[in-house]
């Protein structure tokens, strides 16, 4: 994306981006799907726990790192739920 973007281009970025302590990956989630159990019912914990195990998704501090080194400056980093991510950047020369 950034080598077809101009100097001072924006991209927003909303993604599944993990913004928890990795070392409390297991206790995030069980705690996560016992919540969403309770208010949503088992279909929406089956679709999460797909979700986890097939999608391959990143940690902010990953995604962080190759927004950078792909030559975006993070302008605004939001997180919701420990796993939602939004990130508004802008391409530096």
């Amino acid at each position: 994306m950034a080598d077809v973007m101009k100097v001072e281009g924006k991209l927003c970025l909303w993604d599944v981006i993990y913004s928890f302590d990795p070392r409390d990956y297991r206790k995030f989630f069980d705690s996560y799907l016992s919540k969403l159990a309770e208010a949503k019912g088992q279909a929406n914990i089956d679709h999460v726990v797909a979700h986890v195990k097939n999608e391959y998704s990143t940690f902010d501090w990953i995604m962080e790192g190759m927004l950078k080194r792909a030559r975006f400056q993070v302008e605004l980093s939001e997180f919701k739920r420990g796993f939602f991510a939004v990130y508004v950047c802008t391409k530096v020369a």
